[in-house]
């Protein structure tokens, strides 16, 4: 019966530590795509008070949003599962993005 407890520990602990590090990963992704917005912001501010081109804005915010796109969502993959902790009964659930 002890060793059946001190399993069921371990696992869930192994099961925090993975939650955890889920958590991590999906909130350094909203920090990026944070950061990421206000660059472009302060990018789109930067096209308005400087006359360029029509043809010239839209070319530089195509690339901006394709870089950006890049940066989020390739170097750090969509996360499909976002990592949900129930306080009241102090254990880790699994909410799925639809």
């Amino acid at each position: 019966m002890l060793t059946l407890i001190l399993m069921l520990n371990y696992l869930l602990q192994q099961k925090m530590v993975y939650f955890g590090v889920m958590s991590l990963i999906f909130s350094l992704k909203i920090f990026l795509q944070y950061l990421f917005s206000v660059f472009i912001c302060l990018k789109l501010y930067h096209l308005v008070t400087r006359l360029y081109t029509l043809l010239q804005n839209l070319l530089y915010i195509s690339v901006l949003t394709h870089i950006t796109y890049i940066n989020i969502n390739v170097i750090i993959p969509p996360t499909r599962v976002i990592p949900v902790i129930l306080l009241q009964k102090n254990e880790w659930k699994c909410s799925k993005l639809d």
